[in-house]
């Protein structure tokens, strides 16, 4: 501030420097959207191109990236691609014209010829003269419902080795000696309750068991079924090794050598070898 300048001066000058400097952000800012909106529109042009091509359109790489770049455009416009579906279902029919269709690629500067927009929304659609909104989010997020699928399944794949290698360990635990094998057996005869063995019964509820008859059905078939109560999360349920010793059980019931047991006579067995002293509750 010069010595003649006075502080109302002064201020007047800050205030027109501060209004300059957003003028010149506004104008920055407009510049740069306008930049990008070249760009795209570009991408675009370079989109129809790529359909006009023989093919292009049967051909899934192609397709997917597409609606790739639609989506991230879509999610760039309104702040997210939940958010996008709910501007773009402005009606709240969960339904998308083709009209509708036609103005959502324009508003993402994504100029498509009106020959190939008939045809995108045709393969989307599957001919029918309206859009889901639901087939939409499928389209879009299918890429990034494959890469979860796939981080999922190499999750559980991974879990299902621990699993394997944790059954393994306890089982070389419990059969390491004579007085390892005779706790463990010990302990898998304390877990024959009558509740345990209700859910033995459940778990034959399938449809290669007919629990409801006395007809002898194979030993891995019972096996099998059993499975699920090692992999139960509540109440009593079975350690992998343990598996073994229903096995011996089966073995014992089929006295006559088959390879197949009636699960009503292994459930009785089970039901004869429960700890439990209330007797009523046994036959019951």
């Amino acid at each position: 501030m010069t010595p003649d300048a006075s502080p109302a001066d002064a201020s007047k000058t800050g205030r027109k420097s501060v209004a300059l400097a957003k003028a010149l952000a506004k104008i920055q800012a407009q510049r740069e959207i306008q930049i990008q909106r070249v760009a795209e529109l570009r991408v675009g042009e370079e989109w129809n191109e790529v359909f006009r091509k023989k093919g292009s359109m049967k051909n899934p790489d192609v397709t997917s990236k597409f609606w790739s770049e639609v989506k991230v455009r879509l999610a760039k416009k309104f702040g997210s691609i939940q958010l996008a579906f709910q501007k773009l279902d402005s009606s709240g029919d969960g339904q998308i014209s083709f009209l509708e269709f036609c103005d959502m690629l324009s508003l993402i500067n994504m100029p498509m010829y009106q020959r190939i927009l008939r045809q995108l929304f045709d393969k989307v659609s599957g001919g029918d003269r309206s859009l889901s909104m639901k087939e939409l989010k499928t389209l879009l997020l299918e890429k990034t419902i494959r890469k979860l699928r796939f981080i999922m399944e190499a999750f559980n794949a991974k879990q299902d080795r621990i699993q394997t290698y944790a059954h393994r360990f306890v089982r070389r635990l419990a059969l390491y000696d004579e007085v390892s094998r005779r706790r463990a057996v010990d302990r898998f005869q304390r877990k024959l309750s009558i509740p345990f063995c209700l859910d033995v019964w459940k778990s034959f509820s399938t449809e290669e068991i007919d629990w409801s008859s006395r007809e002898p059905c194979p030993t891995p078939i019972l096996l099998k079924a059993m499975d699920c109560l090692v992999t139960k999360q509540e109440g009593t349920r079975l350690l992998a090794y343990e598996l073994s010793f229903m096995e011996r059980v089966l073995d014992r019931v089929d006295v006559r050598r088959t390879g197949s047991v009636a699960p009503t006579d292994f459930l009785v067995t089970l039901v004869l070898l429960s700890p439990d002293t209330n007797q009523l509750g046994k036959i019951a």
